[in-house]
C-alpha cells in the first residue's frame, strides 16, 4: 500500500517475514515515478528497551532525511517479550536487509550500501549488526549513528549505583537478550559469561569497523555515557582517524538528548559530513 504526501511517496508495512513484527516502511523524498536515479538510503532501527516501540518512532526522522534528498527505511523487529532474544533480533534485521537488497530496486533504492541509525535499544542493535554482521550483510554498511545505545554490558556503571528495581530490570533485559540467567552475584563479580560478551558491540570492533557516530547524555539514568566513552576509546585505539569515529556528549541531557542545543547542532553537522563522505547523493 502506498500513497503520496506532497512530493513524497511512502510504502507502509512491507512484510519481510512471517511474524507480525516483520514489517518495514519505505520513505522516499518524492513520488516514486518521478525519481530518475536510485537513491542512497538510511535504515532506521527503533528503540524501546527491546520490549516496546515500533518503526513508527522513526517516521519523523525519515521525513527529515527525505528533506535532505535521502530515502529511509524504518524497520520493526520481534521483541524480547514476544519470545525473541538478541540473536533473534539480529536475524530479523538481517531478514529486513535481505528484503531491501532483493526488492529495493522497485523503490529506486541504491542497495549497494546504506547507513544504520538507531536510538537506545535500536542504537545497540545498529552497532551490533553493523560490527558483527558487516561481512554477512547483503548491503554494505557505510556508517552507523547510535544515539544512547548500549555498547558494553560488562561496563560496571551499567549495574552500579542504581535502585533495586532498576537493577532487576537491567538483569532481566540482559538475561532475555542472552537467553541465559544473569544474576547480581555474577555481575558484581565481574566474571561475565561468554553470552554477555557476545551481545556487546564493543567486542566486535576490528580494523574494518564501519565509521561511527556516538551520541550520549551525561545525565542519562538509563544508559550511562561511559558506555559511549568505552566504545569510542576502542574505536580510536583501533584507528585514530577522526573521520571514522566521533563521540558527542550532551552534557545537560538525559536519555532524550533534549537539553543541549550546541551538541544537537554538532550532531546534525556530523550527519551531513558522514553522509556526504560515506553515502553521497547522486
Amino acid at each position: 500500500m502506498s500513497y503520496d504526501i506532497g512530493e513524497q511517496s511512502v510504502f507502509y508495512d512491507l512484510p519481510f517475514g512471517e511474524h507480525e513484527r516483520h514489517k518495514l516502511d519505505i520513505f522516499l523524498p518524492q513520488s516514486l515515478n518521478s525519481i530518475e536515479k536510485k537513491l542512497p538510503f538510511f535504515v532506521l532501527i527503533h528503540g524501546g528497551g527491546w520490549t516496546r516501540g515500533d518503526k513508527s518512532r522513526y517516521h519523523n526522522f525519515a521525513r527529515f532525511l527525505n528533506s535532505k534528498g535521502y530515502a529511509a527505511v524504518c524497520v520493526s523487529y520481534k521483541l524480547l517479550n514476544m519470545g525473541s532474544d538478541c540473536e533473534g533480533i539480529m536475524s530479523d534485521i538481517h531478514a529486513g536487509m535481505n528484503f531491501i537488497k532483493e526488492n529495493g530496486g522497485k523503490y529506486m533504492l541504491d542497495t549497494e550500501k546504506t547507513a544504520l541509525v538507531g536510538n537506545s535499544a535500536g542504537g545497540h542493535v545498529a552497532l551490533l549488526y553493523g560490527y558483527k554482521m558487516k561481512e554477512a550483510s547483503p548491503i554494505k554498511i557505510a556508517f552507523i549513528i547510535s544515539e544512547v545505545g548500549p555498547t558494553d554490558f560488562c561496563d560496571p556503571s551499567f549495574f552500579e549505583n542504581c535502585p533495586d528495581e532498576v537493577l532487576h530490570n537491567r538483569l532481566w533485559l540482559v538475561s532475555a537478550l542472552t537467553g541465559e540467567p544473569v544474576s547480581p552475584e555474577l555481575v558484581f563479580s565481574g566474571n561475565f559469561p561468554e553470552s554477555v560478551l557476545r551481545i556487546s558491540p564493543i567486542n566486535y570492533v576490528d580494523k574494518d569497523f564501519p565509521p561511527t557516530i556516538l551520541e550520549y547524555g551525561m545525565e542519562d539514568p538509563v544508559v550511562p555515557y561511559t558506555n559511549g566513552e568505552r566504545l569510542f576509546k576502542k574505536l580510536r585505539e583501533t584507528d585514530p582517524d577522526e573521520a571514522r569515529s566521533q563521540l558527542i556528549l550532551f552534557r545537560n541531557s538525559g536519555h532524550d538528548l533534549a537539553n543541549d542545543a550546541e551538541a544537537k547542532e554538532r550532531s546534525l553537522e556530523l550527519l551531513d559530513i558522514f553522509s556526504a563522505r560515506y553515502l553521497p547523493l547522486p
